[in-house]
C-alpha cells in the first residue's frame, strides 16, 4: 500500500485538476469554503462579488461604447475624404446626397 501522505497528495492533485476541468466541482468547493464563514463575512463576500461583477460590466460597456465611437468617427472620416475628392467635380448638394454630409460640413470643406 502507498503511504498516507502520497495518497493525500494524489487526491490533492486530482481535486485541483478536476476543479480546473469541471466548473461544477470548483463551485462546490467555493460553496464549501463559504459555509465556514460568519454571516458578516458572507455579506462582505457577496458585496465584493457584486462590486467585481459591476466593474466587469462597466468595463465591457465602456469598451463597447469606445468601439462604437471609433466606428462612427471612421465613417465620418471616410465621408469627409470622399467629399474632398468630389469638391472639384460636383456641386455641394450633390456631394451632400452622395456622402450623407450636411451642406454646412461641405461648405467648411470648401473654405478649408
Amino acid at each position: 500500500p502507498r503511504p498516507l501522505f502520497l495518497r493525500r497528495y494524489c487526491l490533492l492533485i486530482l481535486s485541483e485538476v478536476l476543479m480546473n476541468v469541471v466548473p461544477e466541482i470548483r463551485k462546490a468547493f467555493e460553496i464549501a469554503n463559504q459555509a465556514n464563514l460568519s454571516q458578516d463575512e458572507l455579506e462582505d463576500l457577496e458585496k465584493r462579488e457584486m462590486f467585481i461583477h459591476d466593474q466587469r460590466n462597466a468595463i465591457k460597456k465602456a469598451l463597447k461604447q469606445g468601439l462604437e465611437q471609433g466606428k462612427n468617427e471612421g465613417r465620418l472620416e471616410a465621408k469627409l475624404e470622399i467629399a474632398k475628392q468630389l469638391l472639384n467635380i460636383l456641386d455641394d448638394e450633390a456631394i451632400a446626397r452622395t456622402t450623407g454630409l450636411n451642406l454646412d460640413e461641405i461648405t467648411r470643406l470648401r473654405n478649408f
